[in-house]
């Protein structure tokens, strides 16, 4: 088993003090899909669907969806 830092062997206890630091909190991720049983418009063309998939323009319907293969 190797030591995650330098110079401290696995039988060498960590100070928790050495894992102190500024604590960042992630940003929620963003939803790549999105439903409405009674639709909503697309960000791109205007046309009201019940599925819309997440682009650079937002989310967008499968038709103005840039796929990536």
């Amino acid at each position: 088993m190797r030591s995650a830092r330098p110079g401290v062997g696995v039988t060498e206890d960590a100070r928790l003090t050495e894992f102190e630091g500024e604590v960042s909190t992630p940003s929620p991720p963003a939803a790549t899909y999105a439903f409405d049983p009674t639709g909503a418009p697309c960000e791109a063309c205007g046309d009201r669907v019940p599925r819309r998939f997440r682009d650079e323009n937002g989310l967008v319907c499968g038709d103005c969806k840039q796929w990536r293969v």
